[in-house]
């Protein structure tokens, strides 16, 4: 084999079913999520309101950095390598045509944010955000390779892959970051941190790239110029969809940092970090999914695994709205602190974004590998609008709560929206899918009036966990009479894990030596 083949373990080899994938890209989002939720319960108090909210304000503007430094190219890259998945040179040909469009405009921004710094740090009145800022830049320029791989890993079905590449970043950075700020380098350790993990999983996203996909994948200097047109054109519907959505998704705290505080920043950011959290398996269901419903020549969108994995998106969602609704004080000062308790009313107020954050990345994330991307630029400036002006009104009057407000209306316009561009692409179970929400959301109902049984504020650790135990065996019950789970369901659910256990225990006993 020449330097300039691919491995032998090529773009279609080892591809996971739907089951599996969702499995492995919850593991991966869960791996993730453990990290992120350890470091934000740790940095909440060791940097308290204000310097969580420096902290906050400084991802939101390298979020927005790295978006103009991608261009859509991330996405374009992954949606040309799910279609080209069978043709492992075809598949190196586009990865390295994204290596060399990424790499050439995240340095130019990282340099760019760097030189800026300092004004953006004086435009907020807040000094101290220079040099984090500065730090982000860096982390910013690796965050952006990272996904460049783990995309293209989740486009060629080979989710399986990012579970190394996720766990090696993710605790990496918790390290690096605890140790920092322990240290006493404060939110500038903070970000240092990010940036040392973000690189390391860098460097070994590339590695496992080069080993599945063979070393051509890295000469991105002799990428065809055909493959660098198509990802680039595609990328620019995809660029001002992203655009307008991390601005939609960050214009909150850059609007509460220039109206309000930096502690008001951090009572609304490190709610909005929690639901990230709990919005992973929505990511894992998409990451799975999505790829699937490519319309080729020779595969049709696969519209079963689609309406499976959005009644099961619906059901868990719908699980969260209870505790957020009746226990949310309480909740709060477990994972936040007593600082945080005024946070209680914006994790209330966020409850329709949560529920529709959790369903939202399999929707979207189809909507771009159906091709569609051009169309949802309008749908996201129409939210983006909503939801400044709400802001813009709400904030001088009711104060953060407002953010939060302006950002569940936009939600409720966003995710439907793109749901409609699924339907018009696909047929759907419409009514199979009403059903699943009008009896989730009457389990929802159920399981609240039991938790407020065991009170709604400054709850013992034994309310906490027998309120939490008969809340879910309300859902479960309640799920079960109305027949949207079944009795069949949970066999097969148990024949399935039985199963893989099974192949475990064999797998296991023919690496044992005779």
């Amino acid at each position: 084999m020449s330097g300039d083949e691919p491995a032998s373990a090529g773009a279609s080899r080892d591809e996971e079913g739907v089951v599996r994938g969702t499995a492995l890209a919850f593991v991966v989002q869960m791996v993730t999520g453990l990290f992120t939720a350890v470091l934000v319960l740790v940095l909440v108090r060791l940097l308290g309101a204000s310097g969580y909210g420096i902290f906050a304000l400084a991802l939101s503007t390298g979020a927005i950095a790295s978006l103009i430094a991608d261009l859509g190219v991330t996405l374009s890259t992954a949606r040309f390598v799910a279609e080209r998945r069978d043709d492992p040179v075809a598949v190196t040909a586009v990865l390295s045509a994204g290596l060399r469009l990424k790499l050439a405009f995240a340095t130019v921004l990282a340099v760019v944010l760097i030189a800026v710094a300092g004004p953006i740090a004086a435009a907020y009145d807040e000094p101290g955000l220079a040099w984090p800022l500065r730090v982000m830049a860096v982390s910013m320029w690796a965050e952006g390779l990272l996904n460049l791989y783990t995309a293209s890993f989740v486009a060629l079905r080979r989710v399986g892959l990012n579970v190394r590449v996720i766990l090696v970043e993710s605790a990496v950075e918790a390290t690096a970051t605890l140790g920092l700020v322990i240290a006493g380098t404060g939110v500038v350790g903070a970000v240092a941190g990010r940036a040392v993990g973000y690189g390391v999983g860098a460097v070994f996203a590339g590695a496992v790239a080069v080993r599945t996909l063979g070393p051509a994948v890295l000469k991105f200097r002799r990428a065809r110029r055909a493959d660098v047109h198509d990802v680039a054109v595609y990328g620019r519907p995809l660029f001002w969809t992203n655009s307008a959505y991390t601005v939609y998704a960050d214009v909150d705290l850059q609007l509460v940092a220039a109206l309000l505080s930096a502690r008001s920043v951090g009572l609304l950011s490190a709610p909005l970090r929690l639901i990230t959290f709990l919005g992973y398996l929505g990511q894992a269901v998409a990451n799975a999914v999505a790829p699937r419903m490519v319309r080729t020549s020779v595969h049709a969108p696969d519209t079963r695994a689609f309406a499976g994995g959005l009644r099961l998106l619906l059901v868990v969602q719908c699980l969260l709205i209870a505790p957020v609704l009746v226990w949310a004080e309480p909740l709060v000062v477990l994972l936040l602190g007593a600082p945080f308790r005024d946070a209680a009313p914006v994790l209330q107020a966020l409850t329709p974004y949560m529920v529709l954050h959790g369903i939202s990345p399999l929707i979207t994330t189809t909507v771009n590998y159906l091709g569609l991307a051009a169309r949802r630029v309008r749908l996201v400036l129409i939210c983006l609008a909503v939801n400044v002006v709400i802001d813009l009104i709400l904030l001088p009057r009711i104060g953060v709560v407002g953010a939060a407000i302006g950002t569940g209306v936009a939600y409720s316009i966003y995710v439907p929206a793109h749901f409609w561009l699924c339907m018009r692409s696909f047929d759907l179970p419409l009514r199979r899918l009403a059903l699943t929400v009008a009896r989730s959301v009457t389990a929802s109902g159920g399981m609240a009036a039991v938790l407020a049984l065991f009170g709604t504020r400054d709850l013992s650790p034994a309310a906490f966990v027998l309120g939490g135990i008969a809340g879910l065996a309300a859902f479960g019950a309640l799920l079960l009479l109305s027949r949207e789970v079944r009795v069949a369901d949970l066999r097969a659910l148990r024949g399935f894990v039985r199963s893989r256990l099974a192949r475990s225990d064999d797998a296991q006993a023919m690496r044992v030596d005779p």
